[in-house]
Protein backbone atom coordinates (compact mmCIF):
# COMPACT_ATOMS: atom_id res chain seq x y z
CA UNK A 1 0.00 0.00 0.00
CA UNK A 2 1.26 3.59 -0.66
CA UNK A 3 -0.59 6.91 -0.09
CA UNK A 4 -0.34 9.35 -2.45
CA UNK A 5 -2.13 12.27 -1.06
CA UNK A 6 -5.29 14.32 -1.18
CA UNK A 7 -6.86 11.32 0.33
CA UNK A 8 -6.14 8.45 -2.04
CA UNK A 9 -4.03 5.48 -1.90
CA UNK A 10 -3.23 2.34 -4.00
CA UNK A 11 -3.42 -0.63 -2.71
CA UNK A 12 -1.86 -4.09 -4.36
CA UNK A 13 -3.42 -7.22 -4.21
CA UNK A 14 -1.40 -10.03 -4.50
CA UNK A 15 -3.90 -13.09 -3.84
CA UNK A 16 -6.16 -11.31 -7.19
CA UNK A 17 -2.98 -9.99 -8.96
CA UNK A 18 -4.69 -6.22 -8.75
CA UNK A 19 -3.54 -2.97 -8.64
CA UNK A 20 -6.30 -0.48 -6.94
CA UNK A 21 -6.73 2.97 -6.25
CA UNK A 22 -8.90 4.17 -3.86
CA UNK A 23 -10.04 7.09 -1.71
CA UNK A 24 -9.81 7.06 2.17
CA UNK A 25 -13.53 6.48 2.31
CA UNK A 26 -13.26 3.26 0.79
CA UNK A 27 -14.46 3.50 -2.24
CA UNK A 28 -12.65 2.48 -5.44
CA UNK A 29 -11.71 4.82 -7.65
CA UNK A 30 -9.67 2.68 -10.45
CA UNK A 31 -8.81 -1.26 -10.19
CA UNK A 32 -7.01 -3.02 -12.88
CA UNK A 33 -5.81 -7.11 -13.02
CA UNK A 34 -2.55 -7.60 -14.77
CA UNK A 35 -1.72 -11.27 -16.36
CA UNK A 36 1.73 -10.88 -16.24
CA UNK A 37 2.02 -10.88 -12.44
CA UNK A 38 3.17 -14.32 -10.15
CA UNK A 39 3.14 -13.15 -6.77
CA UNK A 40 3.49 -9.46 -6.12
CA UNK A 41 4.18 -8.22 -2.96
CA UNK A 42 5.07 -4.28 -2.61
CA UNK A 43 4.21 -1.16 -4.69
CA UNK A 44 6.00 2.56 -4.37
CA UNK A 45 5.50 5.35 -6.30
CA UNK A 46 8.28 7.79 -7.67
CA UNK A 47 8.23 11.45 -8.06
CA UNK A 48 6.63 11.17 -11.92
CA UNK A 49 3.42 9.05 -10.52
CA UNK A 50 4.96 5.94 -11.29
CA UNK A 51 3.90 2.60 -10.00
CA UNK A 52 7.05 0.64 -8.91
CA UNK A 53 5.75 -3.11 -8.44
CA UNK A 54 7.56 -6.41 -6.61
CA UNK A 55 7.49 -9.21 -8.28
CA UNK A 56 8.42 -12.84 -7.75
CA UNK A 57 11.42 -12.05 -9.92
CA UNK A 58 11.08 -8.95 -11.50
CA UNK A 59 9.84 -5.67 -10.82
CA UNK A 60 7.36 -3.85 -12.80
CA UNK A 61 6.85 0.20 -13.72
CA UNK A 62 3.20 1.15 -14.76
CA UNK A 63 2.46 5.18 -15.28
CA UNK A 64 -0.27 7.31 -13.40
CA UNK A 65 -3.01 5.67 -15.41
CA UNK A 66 -1.92 1.91 -14.59
CA UNK A 67 -0.49 1.60 -17.79
CA UNK A 68 2.36 -0.98 -18.03
CA UNK A 69 5.31 0.93 -19.10
CA UNK A 70 8.33 -1.42 -18.62
CA UNK A 71 9.58 -4.42 -16.89
CA UNK A 72 13.14 -6.00 -15.59
CA UNK A 73 14.61 -9.47 -13.94
CA UNK A 74 16.22 -9.26 -10.53
CA UNK A 75 18.44 -11.92 -11.18
CA UNK A 76 21.55 -10.99 -9.28
CA UNK A 77 21.24 -14.40 -6.69
CA UNK A 78 20.23 -17.46 -8.29
CA UNK A 79 17.05 -18.54 -6.59
CA UNK A 80 16.28 -15.46 -4.57
CA UNK A 81 12.30 -13.91 -4.54
CA UNK A 82 11.83 -10.55 -4.19
CA UNK A 83 10.16 -9.59 -1.20
CA UNK A 84 9.97 -5.59 -1.38
CA UNK A 85 10.61 -2.37 -3.42
CA UNK A 86 11.16 1.56 -2.45
CA UNK A 87 11.84 4.33 -4.26
CA UNK A 88 15.21 6.08 -3.96
CA UNK A 89 17.27 9.22 -5.12
CA UNK A 90 16.17 10.02 -8.66
CA UNK A 91 13.64 7.70 -8.95
CA UNK A 92 16.20 5.05 -8.77
CA UNK A 93 14.63 1.35 -7.80
CA UNK A 94 15.66 -0.19 -4.55
CA UNK A 95 14.97 -3.68 -4.58
CA UNK A 96 14.75 -5.85 -1.60
CA UNK A 97 15.20 -9.96 -1.74
CA UNK A 98 14.97 -13.16 0.11
CA UNK A 99 18.98 -13.05 -0.45
CA UNK A 100 20.16 -9.23 -0.89
CA UNK A 101 19.60 -5.22 -0.95
CA UNK A 102 20.04 -3.83 -4.32
CA UNK A 103 19.46 -0.88 -6.09
CA UNK A 104 18.47 -0.05 -10.29
CA UNK A 105 17.95 3.03 -12.04
CA UNK A 106 14.44 4.08 -13.06
CA UNK A 107 15.18 2.36 -16.43
CA UNK A 108 16.17 -1.05 -14.92
CA UNK A 109 19.70 -0.99 -14.80
CA UNK A 110 21.89 -2.61 -12.35
CA UNK A 111 23.59 0.11 -10.37
CA UNK A 112 25.07 -1.53 -6.93
CA UNK A 113 24.35 -4.20 -4.32
CA UNK A 114 24.01 -2.45 -0.65
CA UNK A 115 25.18 -3.92 2.59
CA UNK A 116 23.02 -4.98 5.39
CA UNK A 117 25.81 -5.96 7.86
CA UNK A 118 29.27 -4.75 8.95
CA UNK A 119 32.56 -5.51 6.87
CA UNK A 120 33.87 -8.73 7.51
CA UNK A 121 30.56 -10.30 8.10
CA UNK A 122 30.56 -14.38 7.20
CA UNK A 123 28.34 -14.88 4.42
CA UNK A 124 27.51 -18.19 3.42
CA UNK A 125 29.13 -20.18 0.25
CA UNK A 126 25.42 -20.20 -1.67
CA UNK A 127 22.70 -17.54 -1.43
CA UNK A 128 22.76 -14.56 0.79
CA UNK A 129 22.62 -14.43 4.47
CA UNK A 130 19.63 -11.46 4.95
CA UNK A 131 16.41 -11.56 4.23
CA UNK A 132 15.13 -8.08 3.38
CA UNK A 133 11.45 -7.69 4.67
CA UNK A 134 10.63 -3.65 3.50
CA UNK A 135 12.59 -0.92 2.59
CA UNK A 136 12.51 2.65 2.02
CA UNK A 137 14.75 5.68 1.23
CA UNK A 138 14.77 9.20 3.72
CA UNK A 139 15.31 11.57 0.93
CA UNK A 140 16.29 14.12 2.92
CA UNK A 141 19.29 12.00 3.57
CA UNK A 142 19.73 9.51 0.94
CA UNK A 143 19.64 7.19 3.77
CA UNK A 144 17.88 3.73 3.01
CA UNK A 145 16.55 2.44 5.45
CA UNK A 146 15.26 -1.43 5.84
CA UNK A 147 14.06 -4.22 7.51
CA UNK A 148 16.00 -7.03 7.21
CA UNK A 149 16.35 -10.53 8.91
CA UNK A 150 19.95 -12.41 9.33
CA UNK A 151 18.87 -16.00 8.47
CA UNK A 152 22.17 -17.27 10.32
CA UNK A 153 21.17 -15.49 13.96
CA UNK A 154 17.17 -15.57 12.90
CA UNK A 155 17.09 -11.97 14.29
CA UNK A 156 15.33 -9.25 12.64
CA UNK A 157 16.07 -5.70 13.17
CA UNK A 158 16.37 -2.44 11.24
CA UNK A 159 19.09 -1.44 9.14
CA UNK A 160 20.35 2.13 7.71
CA UNK A 161 22.20 1.95 5.11
CA UNK A 162 24.19 4.78 2.97
CA UNK A 163 23.15 5.90 -0.53
CA UNK A 164 26.56 4.76 -1.57
CA UNK A 165 25.67 1.03 -0.04
CA UNK A 166 27.67 0.93 3.12
CA UNK A 167 26.17 -0.51 6.30
CA UNK A 168 25.70 2.05 8.69
CA UNK A 169 24.18 0.90 11.42
CA UNK A 170 21.42 -1.53 12.60
CA UNK A 171 18.68 -1.16 15.44
CA UNK A 172 17.40 -4.41 17.68
CA UNK A 173 14.16 -3.87 18.84
CA UNK A 174 13.80 -4.99 23.01
CA UNK A 175 13.51 -8.12 23.88
CA UNK A 176 9.34 -7.75 24.28
CA UNK A 177 9.21 -6.07 20.94
CA UNK A 178 10.91 -8.61 18.64
CA UNK A 179 9.30 -8.31 15.18
CA UNK A 180 7.30 -11.37 14.25
CA UNK A 181 6.13 -10.00 10.65
CA UNK A 182 6.70 -6.50 9.66
CA UNK A 183 5.54 -5.58 6.57
CA UNK A 184 5.93 -1.65 6.30
CA UNK A 185 8.31 1.06 7.00
CA UNK A 186 7.88 4.92 6.81
CA UNK A 187 10.41 7.45 7.87
CA UNK A 188 9.42 10.86 9.11
CA UNK A 189 10.89 13.30 11.36
CA UNK A 190 14.24 11.03 12.27
CA UNK A 191 11.68 8.57 13.01
CA UNK A 192 10.99 5.08 11.21
CA UNK A 193 7.52 4.02 11.89
CA UNK A 194 6.95 0.04 11.68
CA UNK A 195 4.13 -1.92 10.96
CA UNK A 196 3.75 -5.59 12.29
CA UNK A 197 0.90 -7.44 10.80
CA UNK A 198 1.15 -10.79 13.67
CA UNK A 199 1.44 -8.17 16.47
CA UNK A 200 -1.19 -6.03 15.07
CA UNK A 201 0.92 -2.97 16.22
CA UNK A 202 2.69 0.30 14.66
CA UNK A 203 5.89 1.20 16.54
CA UNK A 204 8.37 4.38 15.83
CA UNK A 205 11.72 4.04 16.29
CA UNK A 206 14.75 6.91 16.50
CA UNK A 207 17.44 6.14 13.93
CA UNK A 208 19.52 9.38 13.31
Amino acid sequence: MVYLGNEELVVLSWQRKMLSKLNTRGEILKAVQFSEFYQPTDVAVDSRGRFVIADKTKIFIFDSNFKPLLSFPVRETKGAEVKCVGVGLDDDVIVGTTDELLLYDGAGKMLRKLNVSPPGTVMPKVGGRFNITTVTCDVTTGQIVVIFTDKKMDRTNIGVISYKGDFLYSIEPGPHEKFMAPCGIFVHKNKAFVTDFERNTVRSYKYK
